[in-house]
């Protein structure tokens, strides 16, 4: 089953609980300018703190959700180019809502840019490995079936990555899951004796 739809469910109501924190005054900062004076900085400091970090699990949560929604997409046998190009504007929706969320909070922006920057990254490859895909998608040649075959690959490669892009080495079986994906790219070549 994907995830497109509870997903677009979810990017909606985090859309809405966020989206008060893209404003000059947030419900936590709302709540410290109405505290008594009598409380000192330390507590102001604390509550801000708590504030910070349950936005910086938020925002962590939902580019999670956007990688494995990415993921969903893809599997050993194929990169499923026709549903990923229509939830593309979507995908593309939530990206950015997190962007400006980001560049609302340096610190948020700090503890969280590679994350977003590895989820952009994925999802413009997987924009253009769609592009490509479509375009190379016939059987008249064996280079045009080596580069859709090769394209594909690319993009299969991603789910031996966890969601900063590192190699993920706890991976089961990676090793053969390697060597599966490459069979399954070069299965007409090998045949061609290259």
């Amino acid at each position: 089953m994907k995830l497109v739809k509870p997903l677009l469910l979810l990017g909606f109501l985090t859309a809405s609980t966020l989206s008060t924190m893209e404003t000059s005054s947030t419900k936590a900062d709302h709540w410290i300018k109405r505290q008594p004076n009598e409380y000192s900085g330390d507590t102001k400091d604390m509550a801000m703190t708590t504030h910070n970090e349950n936005a910086t699990q938020l925002v962590d949560d939902a580019l999670e959700m956007i990688i494995e929604w990415l993921m969903t997409f893809i599997s050993w046998e194929k990169f499923d180019t026709l549903e990923f190009s229509s939830a593309v504007d979507d995908i593309q929706v939530e990206i950015d809502l997190i962007e400006s969320i980001l560049s609302t909070y340096t610190e948020m922006k700090i503890k969280l840019f590679s994350k977003l920057q590895y989820t952009q990254d994925i999802f413009r490859m997987m924009v253009d490995a769609d592009v490509l895909m479509e375009f190379y998608d016939t059987d008249e040649r064996l280079e045009q079936i080596l580069i859709y075959k090769t394209v594909q690959l690319n993009v299969q490669l991603l789910l031996l990555h966890d969601s900063v892009g590192q190699p993920n080495v706890s991976f089961p079986s990676t090793r053969e899951n390697t060597l599966h994906g490459r069979d399954s790219v070069f299965p007409k070549a090998q045949m061609c004796g290259h």
